[in-house]
């Protein structure tokens, strides 16, 4: 997965921030108390934003084995069915488009 590498490190951070998201919302509150939920994330981000400018370029040449590998790296990550996994990797794509086009806007 070598022509993935930023998108698989931006996939771990996406799919840390959504899981300190969803225990920090399992009560229907937020608190401080809430924040160690999104240590994971924070510790994802050296990684995931370190080489963001070359993740347009890995989306536009990805060829369907690496989908298929993303989408089984976070099958493994979430401990997840491939159909319910696939849906997530798909909408982690376009927030990982998204992040990318806010952080030019800066």
């Amino acid at each position: 997965m070598a022509n993935t590498k930023e998108l698989q490190e931006a996939l771990k951070f996406v799919i840390e921030l959504g899981n300190g998201l969803g225990k920090s919302l399992e009560d229907d509150k937020f608190s401080f108390s809430d924040l160690a939920n999104f240590l994971p994330a924070v510790m994802a981000v050296p990684a995931a934003f370190g080489g963001i400018n070359e993740i347009p370029n890995e989306l536009d040449d990805l060829d369907e084995q690496e989908r298929l590998d993303l989408i089984a790296f976070v099958e493994a990550e979430l401990e997840l069915e491939q159909d319910k996994a696939e849906e997530i990797a798909e909408k982690a794509f376009l927030i990982l488009t998204e992040l990318f086009n806010l952080v030019r806007l800066f």
